[in-house]
C-alpha cells in the first residue's frame, strides 16, 4: 500500500516508481476468512522473509492446516519443509517456471478479502508513520470482517 508520509515499514516500491509503500501479508481460509495478517515489510523486501511468521500466526489460530497455497513470491524449499513439519501439504509455485500454476482459482478469496480490508481508507493510503499503528489498524479491520461474517451466519 502506498505510504503517503513514509515512516516505519515504508520503503521504495519497485512497481510504483520508487514511491514509499508497505506490504500487507495475509493468510486466509479457502473461503476468504482471514486467519492471520502481518504488516512486516517495506514494499521492496522479498516476501520469503515473512512466510514463516505468517504461517506460524495462522497455525496458532487454526487447529489444523491441511494445505498451504502460496504464489511464487514465497518460493523457498525451507518453507515447504516448514509446512510439512506441521502436517500441511505445500502448494507453492516455483519461480522461473511457466505460468498456469492453478493458483488463480484459489487466489480470488485472498484478493476479495484484500479489497474488503482496503475499504478502510487509513489502510488503503497510509498516513500513519508508526508501524504498530498500521499493524493495529490491519488487525482491527480483519477482526471486524470476521465478526461481521459470524454475525451473518448466526
Amino acid at each position: 500500500m502506498r505510504a503517503k508520509r513514509a515512516g516505519e515499514l515504508a520503503g521504495p516500491n519497485p512497481t510504483d516508481c520508487g514511491k514509499k509503500g508497505t506490504k500487507y501479508h495475509v493468510a486466509v481460509t479457502g473461503d476468504g476468512v482471514r486467519v492471520a495478517c502481518v504488516v512486516a515489510t517495506t514494499a521492496n523486501v522479498n516476501d520469503t522473509l515473512v512466510f514463516e511468521r505468517l504461517f506460524l500466526a495462522a497455525f496458532a489460530v487454526m487447529a489444523r492446516i491441511a494445505t498451504v497455497f502460496a504464489d511464487k513470491g514465497y518460493d523457498a524449499e525451507h518453507h515447504r519443509e516448514l509446512c510439512r513439519s506441521f502436517g500441511a501439504e505445500p502448494h507453492i509455485h516455483k519461480r522461473r517456471q511457466p505460468g498456469g500454476s492453478g493458483l488463480g482459482k484459489r487466489r480470488w478469496p485472498v484478493e476479495r478479502s484484500n479489497a474488503w480490508v482496503l475499504e478502510n481508507k487509513r489502510l488503503a493510503l497510509r498516513y500513519d508513520r508508526l508501524g504498530f499503528i498500521v499493524q493495529s489498524l490491519l488487525q482491527t479491520a480483519c477482526i471486524l470482517l470476521v465478526a461481521g461474517r459470524l454475525a451473518r451466519e448466526l
